[in-house]
């Protein structure tokens, strides 16, 4: 995609971003294009976006097992078509997976023509460190690591040399705090991704019963047709749901994971759009460090066959639901935006997040004094 700065005169870094949204089309990694996205609106950098090889996706699938089979990732790369980078203050690579590292071959050189480096990795599990070690090789060669997952950072830092952080997701606040906290919200439950079906059927029946709009999922997400549309549209039905279930993340196949529970997505764009989670957090008790404000999260087991009597106990005091609507939305501002990330991962690197970044700094703050 190209483009970006050639001098830091206006005082924005220059960045080379690198992006898996040309190869990996999936509704899942659409908060992490949204970050992306905010990223380069922060510093209109030098767009890095491998494209798939015209065989397709077989030599990646390949190289990707050859990889963990041999453990020798920085030997074993895969074909895609070459991008040629400026020099850059920063490179800044946003991958969901492990595997994704191996977009790295699309950028020859680029360890010399980037300054500082620095690799987000949203989702990576303890059991899986052994599977992955060739391609955990790659980590070394950039300044600072950054986890989605907690509970794999200690064990990660032992592993390798680069210094390793934990990085909890953000949201667009700009996007999904709603204008007025205090708007009207009909949907009275939202319900989407990995569900109990204990806690579905519980509320399936207390919908019918009490004529609530229940916001469920009803297919398996695949391919986007188009993220920003996408993005703006669970923004919307963020802003007008009374309460949002929030559960643990475990991964896809939690036997697979050895069920390490993170704080997933869903509690950063709730919250957001300022609505009142209810759930059941990881073990780790990070949910409760990163939403320690009052009526952030009200704890409920995620199979619970009684949910719809603790909802019309709950929804029985609207203004106690008001003022956890208003609080979800400020915090959430003040605390997890995508700013905030971007912030940490320039802190980390040593590199001025510059006059844009103060800007959007400026707009958080009027935004979240509605």
């Amino acid at each position: 995609m190209g483009s970006g700065p050639t001098s830091m005169e206006s005082g924005v870094p220059r960045v080379v971003l690198l992006s898996q949204r040309h190869i990996r089309p999936w509704v899942s990694r659409l908060l992490g294009y949204e970050f992306e996205r905010v990223i380069g609106e922060l510093t209109d950098p030098f767009w890095a976006v491998p494209e798939q090889p015209r065989v397709g996706r077989m030599p990646e699938v390949l190289v990707n097992r050859l990889n963990k089979r041999l453990k020798v990732a920085s030997s074993l790369k895969a074909p895609f078509p070459r991008i040629d980078i400026p020099d850059a203050d920063l490179l800044v690579a946003v991958m969901q997976l492990p595997a994704d590292l191996t977009t790295l071959a699309a950028l020859p050189g680029w360890r010399s023509r980037c300054t500082k480096a620095v690799v987000y990795i949203e989702e990576m599990w303890s059991v899986e460190l052994d599977k992955w070690k060739g391609h955990l090789a790659l980590l070394d060669q950039f300044d600072h690591v950054f986890l989605g997952s907690q509970g794999t950072v200690a064990e990660l830092a032992a592993r390798i040399d680069t210094p390793v952080s934990y990085l909890p997701y953000g949201v667009d606040t700009t996007v999904f705090a709603p204008a007025d906290p205090r708007r009207d919200r009909p949907i009275a439950v939202t319900n989407i991704g990995r569900r109990s079906p204990v806690t579905h059927q519980a509320l399936l029946d207390w919908a019918a019963a009490g004529d609530h709009f229940y916001y469920h999922d009803t297919f398996s997400p695949g391919p986007f047709h188009d993220a920003e549309e996408h993005r703006r549209l669970l923004a919307n039905i963020m802003q007008r749901t009374q309460v949002a279930i929030a559960n643990r993340g475990i991964g896809v196949r939690p036997h697979e994971t050895g069920y390490q529970e993170e704080v997933g997505f869903r509690f950063f764009e709730a919250a957001a759009g300022g609505a009142l989670l209810v759930g059941q957090p990881p073990n780790s008790g990070a949910a409760h460090e990163l939403f320690d404000w009052e009526d952030a999260l009200i704890e409920v087991d995620f199979a619970e066959p009684d949910i719809g009597a603790m909802l019309d106990e709950l929804l029985a005091d609207p203004d106690r639901i008001t003022a956890a609507h208003v609080r979800n939305r400020r915090y959430a501002i003040e605390r997890h935006d995508h700013l905030h990330r971007f912030q940490a991962m320039c802190d980390a690197a040593g590199v001025d997040a510059g006059p844009l970044a103060a800007a959007r700094r400026a707009v958080l703050a009027d935004l979240a004094a509605v």
